[in-house]
């Protein structure tokens, strides 16, 4: 026992702080992590709302459609663009030859109605394109199942809108105290993630230096245990895709991670039960003051790491990186998932039989007649997965004119200057010159310049007006962006679709420096 103790304390003890170090190298990445675990649980702790459902019907249209409600809402509005044919036909055609384009022709439903009503109808079924009656609309709303509000409107004009306001606050649900506590908790997400890499690198000295073992072996237990739930909820309810566990050095599956998890419990568990064989190594003053050094040394580069760049980038942007070939997929790997789904189908006399499609093929075994009827999807799974592209959301980039530049960026010969900008109301007031300046500069050289944000048009006009920016913002989503570089904003130089270099805003280089790159 005692030897297993020993070997169990190395690993534990290497496995948290090299868990910790790569964490600390990206902690905004970790955050980010942190973030959206805080988000699912939020959205599950969530009550289920009913649906808000609307059934409009008139003379010659019918329809409805349903939208789900919210929470924070006290009101719902529905609204409704009706497009009825009218009887006004004070200038009809004599004939079917008389047509033209000032005509449109009616619906039988329309007919119907105009000769049930003894409207005047010539031998047509055409009407002038500017008729005016409409007639009436009822409106039916209905929240699940039940009918909260019902009204019919007189309509005189073409088209018109129907726009009706219902309280809908007695129909909502309450939902636990737990979705403010997890929305509370996103905004701490930053400092939590400094807090536990911190955490973890200490726990992980400690156990190796054999420091404080009762408490250490507590504290990494409930730290485990904690993290074992997380990874088992993330991977059967498939939350999470990726833990985070080991930052972008190494992805884990999430039952892979939960796995990971499982076995280091178990060897925790061991070492609680055993913490008896865990001894010092140096004198309690020297480990005392090797344990204050190492987390200083520790803190310092996390910190360099969080206000800088990544010391150690395992980003898909890091310098060097092959944009193109990231983005592509290689000969002969497969680019779709191969599927195969099980239906239900029934034949012209009643009986029951199974289909199965699959996408490799797209074939039915055995094949459905033309009489058959289709009863429903009995299931579906991957036979074969596809290949992963190393960058697959490099996509809905947009210019500011509203343009798809996505494949521009990757493309563009020469060079191309990359400006990411999450937030532009989150931008470091020191930057937005420095940026401008930069600007200015490479305008000279006639190469590409892009400015991207997951803004909206007010926040980027602010922004503008407040530093005077000479040029305009694309779009992107927030997560491409924060995936590109860790910085707000930052600055990429790219060549033929490869990196060059990547800058934090507060390390940008003078004029002279990045135009060096270009020559």
């Amino acid at each position: 026992m005692k030897y297993i103790n020993y070997i169990f304390r190395f690993l534990v003890g290497a496995l948290f702080i090299f868990s910790g170090f790569i964490k600390s190298n990206d902690t905004k990445g970790f955050a980010i992590k942190l973030h959206e675990y805080f988000e699912v649980f939020a959205k599950d702790a969530q009550a289920n709302q009913d649906t808000f459902s609307i059934h409009f019907k008139s003379v010659y249209h019918e329809g409805s459609y349903a939208i789900p409600l919210y929470e924070k809402e006290t009101s719902k509005t529905y609204s409704i663009q009706t497009s009825l044919t009218g009887d006004r036909y004070d200038i009809l055609p004599d004939t079917m030859e008389d047509l033209d384009e000032n005509y449109v022709e009616m619906g039988e439903m329309a007919v119907n109605y105009l000769q049930a009503t003894n409207s005047i109808l010539r031998d047509s079924m055409y009407a002038p394109n500017d008729s005016a009656y409409a007639g009436s609309v009822t409106v039916t709303a209905s929240i699940a199942g039940k009918v909260v509000h019902t009204k019919t409107h007189q309509l005189d004009l073409l088209p018109t809108e129907i726009m009706e306001a219902i309280d809908v606050k007695s129909y909502l649900k309450t939902s636990s105290w737990l979705v403010g506590f997890f929305e509370k908790m996103g905004g701490y997400a930053t400092a939590l993630a400094m807090f536990i890499c911190l955490l973890e690198i200490l726990l992980g000295i400690w156990l190796l230096l054999g420091i404080k073992p009762k408490l250490t072996v507590w504290l990494l237990l409930l730290l485990t245990l904690f993290f074992t739930f997380l990874t088992f909820y993330a991977a059967y309810y498939n939350k999470v895709t990726d833990c985070g566990c080991f930052g972008d050095f190494i992805k884990l599956k999430p039952w892979e991670t939960f796995q990971k998890d499982v076995v280091l419990t178990i060897m925790i568990l061991f070492l609680f039960f055993s913490y008896k064989y865990i001894n010092p190594i140096f004198s309690s003053k020297f480990g005392t003051t090797l344990t204050i050094v190492l987390m200083g040394i520790c803190t310092l580069f996390m910190a360099y790491s969080y206000l800088y760049l990544p010391v150690f980038d395992f980003l898909q942007y890091s310098e060097g990186s092959d944009l193109r070939e990231k983005t592509s997929y290689p000969k002969g790997v497969l680019e779709q998932d191969i599927v195969e789904r099980t239906y239900l189908y029934k034949n012209g006399e009643g009986k029951e039989f199974e289909s199965k499609w699959s996408s490799k093929t797209n074939l039915f075994e055995p094949k459905p007649g033309p009489n058959d009827q289709f009863v429903k999807t009995m299931s579906e799974q991957v036979i074969e997965k596809a290949y992963v592209l190393p960058i697959h959301d490099f996509e809905n980039i947009t210019s500011p004119w509203g343009n798809d530049i996505a494949d521009t960026l990757l493309q563009n010969k020469g060079f191309t200057l990359l400006v990411p900008s999450v937030y532009v109301d989150e931008v470091h007031k020191n930057a937005p010159a420095k940026i401008n300046a930069l600007y200015n500069a490479w305008q000279t050289t006639g190469n590409a310049f892009y400015a991207l944000t997951s803004s909206g048009q007010p926040e980027i006009q602010a922004y503008r007006e407040k530093y005077k920016t000479p040029y305009m913002y694309g779009s992107a989503d927030n997560k491409l962006l924060l995936s590109m570089i860790r910085s707000n904003p930052g600055l990429i130089l790219i060549k033929d679709g490869k990196v060059i270099k990547r800058w934090c805003f507060r390390s940008l280089p003078t004029a002279e420096k990045l135009l060096s790159y270009t020559k």
